[in-house]
């Protein structure tokens, strides 16, 4: 009969042993500003990318991208089915678990226990002169917003007549251009069965963040990376001054995506719409919470409007939240 665990249980377990001093009886361990590294057992590793965290007793591979706790670790490191990988380590341990209704976390270790398919998308890029069609001109709409025209130059934002819309390119890491974005200029854009924003090619997956190739030295320097969800947002925030964002371009952050911030190694500060509640940010949240602090913006002052975002308002009410962001851990 398979055992079922809830999240405490599970807590428990990977809580019970000490992740480093369990890994370096198969590793060797450098210790390096509080943690630990190893070269990656798995994967070709040459640059000991396998980082242990003895805070959080998490683990996570800056080259094959590999995380997770306590038993992810056993479990992977042996090859271990995942009841083995519990029995083994309650043999090591003085717990005694009893047998449970199956929990939301057990059934997400399931599911994470078979390895991992990513789809390779191939893209074939955009010419890198592929803006100069549309036109340069100033972006009355986003300038009385409070967009630079400097920012707007930056992030080469411009004007297509053909169909009244703001366009500007996106790009990935390197600066390759996936895609062109655009954001119909129309007031009733609804009625007329127009998209308030579309891509103008396929992307095939969100595997990209908006604002990273062209800011990702700021990060680095800031020690942080501030996360809206619109492209809008990464231009507002550097017209106010903060050099260190990015944008998911959507509600929902993608495995790669998650993988792209942790890469930064660096605090991530998660800045969402008013729309998204409190559950969705921690949702958002959790698969970074082992590797690095992160901290969230949430209008407890009532400040924003319902769909707002916390730049909408302007700089004062934006520093007020970001002042009084809450750290999650």
């Amino acid at each position: 009969m398979k055992v079922k665990y809830t999240s405490e249980q599970l807590d428990q377990i990977n809580n019970s042993i000490s992740l480093v001093e369990y890994a370096s009886k198969y590793l060797n361990l450098e210790e390096r500003n509080g943690e630990h590294w190893a070269v990656c057992c798995f994967h070709d590793d040459k640059d000991a990318s396998l980082s242990f965290n003895t805070e959080k007793n998490a683990f996570y591979c800056f080259g094959c991208h590999t995380k997770g706790y306590l038993i992810d670790f056993v479990r992977r490191y042996h090859k271990f089915s995942f009841p083995q990988t519990i029995e083994h380590i309650l043999s090591l341990t003085n717990l005694h678990l009893e047998e449970v209704m199956q929990s939301e976390t057990y059934e997400f270790l399931k599911k994470t226990s078979r390895k991992e398919k990513e789809k390779v998308i191939k893209r074939d890029y955009l010419s890198k002169n592929v803006m100069n069609q549309y036109t340069k001109e100033p972006i009355v709409e986003w300038l009385t917003e409070g967009i630079s025209q400097s920012v707007l130059e930056k992030y080469d934002v411009r004007y297509d007549k053909t169909v009244n819309a703001i366009v500007f390119p996106v790009k990935d890491i390197t600066g390759n251009i996936i895609a062109i974005k655009s954001r119909t200029l129309y007031p009733n854009h609804k009625d007329m069965g127009i998209a308030k924003y579309r891509y103008y090619q396929k992307i095939g997956t969100t595997d990209f963040l908006f604002g990273l190739y062209q800011n990702r030295k700021n990060i680095e320097l800031a020690g942080d990376v501030i996360v809206v969800e619109a492209e809008k947002g990464v231009m507002m925030l550097e017209s106010f001054g903060y050099t260190n964002a990015v944008a998911i371009s959507t509600k929902v952050m993608t495995t790669a995506q998650i993988k792209l911030l942790l890469g930064l190694k660096c605090k991530i500060i998660l800045a969402l719409d008013k729309d998204v509640a409190r559950d969705e940010i921690y949702k958002i949240a959790s698969p970074l919470l082992p590797f690095t602090k992160v901290s969230y913006l949430y209008d407890t002052e009532n400040l924003l409007s319902k769909k707002d975002s916390p730049y909408d308002q302007g700089l004062e009410i934006w520093e007020r939240m970001y002042k009084n962001k809450i750290k999650i851990r």
